[in-house]
């Protein structure tokens, strides 16, 4: 989980900054707000958001994205290091679904916007607006594991296992239902219990664009 910090006065420059001649792109980007639950009870909101993103000197010359609220002056900054990179295709998606801050309190509504750079410190922005209903009232999925069923409760009108590596990275997501799951079937194989070291249940309404994550159970308590 990534805690936002106080906007310096660099990163507020970053709005005047003219791009370069061969700046990366942002060619794509998702957000939403997605309600987490807690071990012991409750849950908690936390910003989700992933950019499409290229760049003509290759993938590697990307080098940090900030995730920005001017109004609140509160930020985050990702790098190479520490964003989730996932691959759809030709494209090259990154970012991080566990954006939170401080105090655990809601994530702020309203204008947001990225920072793309690259190690050239050439820039890409783009802007996003997050305008989803509070979550109070709002129930998380719940998942239990016997062996290789996964019992899901949920009254969303979406749900996927997320199957989650040791650092709690998604290694793969599959559409399920509520009341038992066979793993190994939404899987394709036994190979989840070598891969993941854990599952959740990430459950996702639509009309609200709201999502939640239960609990993770760990596959090796």
């Amino acid at each position: 989980m990534r805690r936002s910090a106080a906007l310096p006065a660099v990163l507020v420059a970053l709005a005047a900054l003219g791009c370069s001649a061969k700046p990366p792109e942002i060619v794509g980007l998702r957000a939403r707000v997605e309600l987490h639950a807690l071990e012991k009870g409750g849950a908690v909101e936390r910003l989700s958001v992933f950019v499409a993103a290229g760049d003509e000197d290759g993938r590697d010359d990307l080098d940090r994205l900030h995730v920005i609220h001017d109004a609140s002056e509160r930020f985050w900054s990702l790098t190479r290091d520490d964003w989730i990179l996932r691959e759809e295709g030709s494209d090259v998606w990154l970012g991080a679904n566990d954006l939170a801050l401080e105090d655990d309190g809601p994530i702020p509504r309203g204008r947001w916007r990225v920072v793309l750079l690259d190690s050239g410190g050439e820039r890409a922005e783009r802007e996003f607006t997050v305008s989803a209903a509070p979550s109070s009232g709002y129930p998380v999925p719940t998942a239990k594991l016997s062996g290789a069923i996964l019992v899901v409760a949920s009254a969303w009108p979406q749900v996927s296992v997320a199957f989650l590596d040791g650092t709690d990275a998604l290694v793969k997501l599959v559409p399920c239902k509520t009341g038992d799951n066979d793993l190994d079937a939404l899987y394709g194989s036994r190979e989840w219990r070598e891969r993941a070291a854990a599952v959740a249940v990430r459950a996702f309404d639509p009309q609200r664009d709201f999502g939640a994550w239960s609990w993770p159970v760990r596959t090796n308590p």
